[in-house]
């Protein structure tokens, strides 16, 4: 956990091989999301590199029909993918989809990596492409957060 611009931030790894990606820490929402590889706008962040799903060998993106966050999803016809959006106060705002990969805080180890749906953003907005972090992570008490 570290600080910078006034956010707490944290570095979680996604994925076999592990990509880091710098989070801000978020009480007050329930997703966890970044920037994906093919996010055509999306801002510059403290990674020198998007997350991508291509690179690791534990991804597994949900189908319409099979998405995990049930109630929040919504199925895109054009690519069959289950979409998620976040609107916060201030007017930023991300778009993604479902993706489900191998998650943990530290990188020495995968022992304690838990499979953990997230969204891999599509585009950011306001706020979102300007920041330091790399993405968010919602830890509010909520079904579909990391803390539940």
């Amino acid at each position: 956990l570290h600080s910078n611009s006034g956010t707490h931030h944290v570095q979680m790894y996604i994925g076999s091989p592990p990509q880091r990606q710098t989070l801000i820490v978020d009480t007050g929402s329930r997703f966890m999301a970044f920037p994906c590889e093919a996010c055509r706008s999306c801002g510059t962040h403290v990674s020198k590199h998007y997350y991508s799903p291509q690179l690791s060998t534990t991804d597994r993106t949900p189908t319409c029909g099979s998405c995990m966050l049930k109630g929040v999803s919504k199925c895109s016809e054009f690519n069959g993918r289950c979409v998620i959006s976040q609107k916060y106060t201030e007017g930023s705002s991300w778009t993604a989809y479902e993706l489900e990969d191998l998650v943990w805080l530290e990188e020495t180890t995968s022992r304690m990596a838990v499979p953990y749906t997230f969204g891999c953003q599509t585009s950011e907005k306001g706020l979102f492409r300007k920041q330091y972090a790399d993405g968010i992570l919602g830890l509010a008490v909520h079904e579909t957060s990391l803390l539940q």
